[in-house]
């Protein structure tokens, strides 16, 4: 019998129609099961990124109740604010002061003689710029030491004014070069960068022309100001450095500076112009910010508050439970802000201002937050330093010499006694004795020096020649040299340089191991006793916090145990007792650790979310085998289907024949009658 082609022709049957109405059956209830925890699981990660953005909202908010500058905010007002602008920082002390300004700082300036144009060549040779004060009285410049000295090359490639303007400029040497002109000529200016009497300029010229101090060549820019005009003094001078001369409540004050930051602790003056007069500066606490900050706080926790209500809530009226109710993860949330809103600081140094309902923050029976305003300013005029305490992470030592420089997260709240037992030193190297005594000569059989400081080597330095009057003066021109180093510029490395007796000391500025002064070669290390010269390595803090063994660090304590984290910072000299130093953490530092926790990458936040993106992940797997199967289940109906068709087509085939058979016979019947 020849086979089906296609099925249902035998049967007779609509089998695609048949197939397609089962198949649905086979998947309608696990199709829908499927689609029921697909549409829960990605309600779940909405409502759970909506608690997370709250909470990262809150996270902000903590934070900046946790900054010290968000409570100690002043703000300043002048009545002259043409003569003197301040600004306030949170250090400053709510007053006014009285400040008459009788003198501006003004930086140097020297100017040459015209040229007919910049591109005039002037000389060669070497520019040794450095700085010091000028004495017009005694005709004296004593270097300044905390100044480096800069040697700038002019050769063929850089003669010209302004190929050495270029070159002054790229040399970081302190100063800045301009060329300044009209119709009769070009002048080169030179202008020191920093004001104050301290940083008048001087510079030495070695022309290559043999003459270092004449008018002519590079010595054209040689300026000495105790020298004589055209012998060394071949500048104009258009400024004198000076300093500024100010007073402050009728206390006469000096500036290198015009920006003046140290007069009145946390106030920053800058002197415009001189007054006849007095103007006042009055000085006030600014609330206001801290206000907006606990105010945004009250909001971004009621935020929270109002999504994990929609994320895990119940509406009774639908008698609907939301995606997430009964979620461990965000129950635990809750309770954890909660507890904290409602806690007391045992650690708080007053008992008045201990919690948030203390400064105006109340936690309503909806579980969100209200901002009295006027409690919190009360508080505020009351005492705003308990205020402040009542949210920041802060540590108060009882001696003046200890500094709470840094805490972290697992620094615990408490009191620790501070001991020295041994003081930070710094590295240095001590030169040998000298057979010759002042004046000391330097020339160029003993200029050039290389040395190591705190492990970064210098380049070749050049010490300006000259005839050095003391063993002073010649740590001085060592000094300035040194930390004009690029190197050593560049990596924040300095040394003070002393004169003891017969011998040079080169001392690192740094405290600690890692200060040394190494390595000293060159001519100059040969002449003034510092090749071979014996170095000592400086030497950490060592002591304790809370009696337990601090590390050290330059001149740092660093906590351990309970303290860890906690970093002291030590000056003044003396071993022994330093007091004790009391750690507080408030609310606005617990906040934002909490926070931080909770929204760590190891965090239950994250690891809700990701146990919500895997469940995911495991539903669509399920509807992939499920469509696998029914792929399978198909096929086999499909396959059985096929023999019902081939067996019905048979059944045909021989209901067919049986019914002519019985035709034949009839008719072979009736033909026989």
């Amino acid at each position: 019998m020849a086979s089906i082609s296609s099925i249902g022709i035998g049967s007779n049957l609509d089998v695609s129609s048949l197939l397609t109405q089962l198949m649905a059956a086979e998947r309608k209830a696990p199709t829908a099961r499927l689609d029921s925890a697909s549409t829960l699981n990605e309600s779940r990660i909405s409502v759970l990124g909506t608690v997370k953005s709250a909470l990262a909202d809150l996270q902000t908010a903590s934070k900046t109740l946790s900054r010290t500058t968000t409570f100690q905010t002043r703000t300043a007002s002048v009545g002259n604010s043409d003569a003197l602008a301040v600004t306030a920082s949170r250090l400053a002390q709510p007053g006014s002061y009285a400040v008459k300004v009788d003198q501006l700082a003004q930086t140097d300036k020297l100017a040459t003689a015209s040229f007919s144009n910049a591109f005039e060549s002037v000389g060669s040779g070497t520019l040794t710029i450095s700085f010091g004060s000028y004495d017009a009285t005694g005709n004296t410049f004593t270097a300044n030491a905390d100044q480096p000295t800069t040697s700038i090359t002019i050769d063929s490639t850089n003669n010209t004014l302004a190929g050495i303007r270029d070159a002054i400029n790229a040399a970081d040497a302190g100063v800045t070069a301009s060329i300044v002109g009209d119709a009769s000529g070009q002048r080169l200016v030179i202008a020191g960068d920093d004001s104050g009497a301290a940083n008048a300029i001087k510079i030495a010229v070695a022309d290559s022309d043999g003459n270092s101090t004449d008018a002519s060549g590079l010595s054209q820019l040689a300026w000495d100001p105790t020298a004589a005009a055209g012998s060394g003094a071949n500048l104009s001078h258009v400024v004198s450095a000076q300093d500024a001369k100010f007073s402050v409540d009728g206390l006469a004050l000096t500036s290198a500076s015009n920006v003046v930051g140290s007069a009145v602790t946390g106030l920053t003056l800058t002197l415009k112009q001189t007054t006849s007069s007095a103007t006042t500066v009055t000085i006030e606490r600014d609330d206001n910010q801290v206000v907006d900050a606990l105010g945004a706080f009250v909001d971004a926790y009621n935020s929270v508050a109002s999504a994990i209500q929609s994320a895990s809530g119940y509406d009774s009226e639908q008698e609907k439970g939301a995606p997430l109710i009964g979620d461990s993860t965000i129950l635990a949330v809750s309770h954890r802000l909660r507890g904290l809103l409602t806690s007391t600081l045992a650690s708080s140094s007053n008992s008045s201002y201990n919690s948030l309902k203390s400064v105006g923050i109340s936690l309503q029976k909806d579980g969100t937050l209200t901002l009295d305003t006027e409690a919190l300013t009360t508080a505020l005029n009351s005492n705003a330093d308990a205020v402040a305490g009542l949210f920041l992470a802060a540590g108060t030592a009882t001696d003046s010499r200890v500094n709470v420089a840094l805490s972290t997260s697992e620094t615990k709240a408490g009191t620790y006694a501070v001991n020295v037992s041994a003081e930070a030193s710094r590295g240095l190297m001590t030169g040998s004795a000298l057979g010759s005594s002042a004046p000391f000569t330097i020339d160029s059989s003993n200029d050039s020096l290389t040395l190591s400081v705190d492990g970064v080597s210098s380049n070749a330095i050049t010490l300006t020649q000259g005839s050095y009057a003391s063993g002073a003066d010649l740590a001085a021109q060592l000094q300035t040299r040194i930390n004009g180093d690029a190197k050593f510029k560049a990596s924040g490395v300095g040394v003070s340089v002393s004169w003891d007796n017969d011998h040079l000391v080169i001392t690192s500025n740094r405290y600690g191991s890692a200060s040394k002064v190494t390595a000293a070669s060159g001519t100059a290390a040969s002449a003034f006793g510092l090749s071979g010269a014996s170095s000592t390595t400086g030497t950490d803090i060592a002591g304790s916090i809370g009696g337990v063994a601090a590390t050290g660090s330059g001149r740092a304590l660093i906590g351990t145990g309970d303290a860890a984290g906690l970093r002291l910072d030590i000056s003044g000299s003396g071993t022994g007792d330093r007091g004790s130093v009391t750690f507080t953490r408030g609310f606005g530092d617990l906040f934002s650790s909490l926070l931080d926790d909770m929204l760590a990458s190891d965090g239950a936040i994250q690891l809700k979310s990701d146990a919500l993106s895997a469940e995911g992940t495991r539903i669509e797997d399920q509807r992939t085998a499920l469509e696998d199967r029914m792929t399978t289940l198909e096929e086999r109906y499909r396959k059985q289907f096929e023999r019902l068709d081939v067996v019905m087509a048979q059944l045909q085939a021989t209901s067919n024949y049986l019914t002519q058979q019985l035709d034949a016979w009839t008719s072979s019947s009736s033909s026989s009658s």
